[in-house]
């Protein structure tokens, strides 16, 4: 399943933790690092798109833990928990609206293609921003 995930400018460095916390490598502390999308306020946002299991929705509002490959205490799993506190997840098909990006909030959809996810949250490329 696609997972789209928009994470507000001031959220991305938890964020990415909370990434890293859930992922494979310290590659993933690196998800997040522009801020190209935008809301109709004029918020910045980052945004990523993966494929990902439901189980990785399960996890990201589960108990965190630090993963076994962190053995050099890279992962801030302080800022994890704070990302995961300001976690709001939404599978297509379920009840309810689509949730809407907030500076407050990183939103992950699934089961939507990546860019109509974005849209769906109400967010637009920053000009200038090529999509790939």
């Amino acid at each position: 399943m696609t997972l789209t995930l928009a994470c507000p400018s001031d959220l991305m460095e938890d964020a990415n933790a909370l990434v890293a916390a859930l992922g494979e490598s310290v590659a993933d502390l690196a998800t997040f690092r522009g801020a190209n999308w935008r809301d109709a306020g004029g918020g910045r946002y980052g945004a990523v798109s993966f494929e990902g299991a439901a189980a990785w929705l399960a996890s990201a509002q589960g108990g965190l833990e630090r993963p076994a490959w962190d053995s050099a205490r890279q992962i801030n799993l302080a800022g994890a928990r704070r990302a995961q506190a300001a976690l709001v997840c939404w599978v297509a098909g379920a009840a309810g609206d689509v949730p809407q990006a907030s500076p407050a909030r990183l939103v992950v959809i699934g089961g939507m293609p990546g860019l109509a996810a974005l849209a769906a949250m109400g967010l637009a490329p920053v000009e200038g921003f090529a999509l790939p």
